[in-house]
């Protein structure tokens, strides 16, 4: 259940990023899909940014398995892009353990949310080019990987 509520903090976190940047312009969205190259197995954000100069909106997707698919309503317009890339580190999540006072390790007391400081996250920037005609994949490989 925490890896879930991790994985919805990136992702919301994702939107909140590409929010904060706007839509760029009104340009046409590409349904983009792709695999990111040294994320196998790993989850988390897809967030492509416009390069400067590209006018054209931002898209954003989940990453699943180290595979992501945006639809075209979420999708980045085609053209230049810089991929900002957040995967989750693959550090040990804590589990749940009976003890005297829990002897039913499938119910624990509540945690708090953690912040986004203390998130086991990784960062990457990569740029990318999303092809204006179909098909829209866009493999990634993450630098050093």
């Amino acid at each position: 259940m925490f890896r879930a509520i991790q994985l919805s903090i990136f992702v919301l976190f994702a939107c909140v990023l590409a929010g904060s940047f706007g839509c760029g312009g009104n340009g046409p969205r590409k349904a983009v899909f792709g695999k990111i190259a040294g994320a196998e197995g790993r989850s988390g954000s897809v967030t492509f940014i416009p390069a400067a100069g590209v006018d054209g909106p931002t898209g954003s997707a989940e990453i699943v398995d180290g595979a992501y698919q945006c639809n075209a309503d979420q999708g980045p317009g085609p053209g230049a892009h810089e991929a900002r890339i957040l995967l989750e580190s693959g550090a040990a999540v804590p589990t749940a353990v009976a003890t005297p006072t829990n002897p039913n390790p499938k119910i624990t007391a509540p945690v708090a949310a953690p912040s986004f400081d203390s998130l086991p996250v990784e960062h990457f920037n990569v740029p990318v080019t999303v092809p204006e005609q179909s098909p829209y994949q866009v493999d990634i490989q993450l630098p050093g990987k």
